[in-house]
């Protein structure tokens, strides 16, 4: 029995990730938008020209989100496609 349950919430789980994949796929080709320019583009803090610790103070209500567009740039250097990537399956796993 416990068998069956687990093969239905992997199946279940691999629905929703489909789901939000596919509906958020869309977003990967376009601009940056809004704020972005601010908060990614012309961020010192998200380049890494200054100390995690410093980014953390900076955004005190905001960490997981500044800190994963740090890492994302850190590995992608700003790539566009990256960033709408990482944050589609960011969104999968924390919903």
């Amino acid at each position: 029995m416990l068998r069956k349950e687990y093969s239905l919430f992997l199946l279940l789980l691999t629905a929703i990730f489909t789901l939000a994949v596919l509906a958020y796929y869309p977003s990967i080709t376009a601009p940056f938008y809004l704020d972005d320019q601010a908060s990614i583009q012309n961020n010192a803090l998200i380049k890494g020209e200054v100390s995690f610790h410093d980014l953390t103070v900076a955004y005190p209500f905001r960490q997981l989100t500044y800190a994963s567009f740090a890492f994302n740039y850190y590995f992608f250097e700003g790539s566009l496609k990256s960033f709408h990537w990482f944050n589609i399956i960011l969104h999968c796993f924390v919903g």
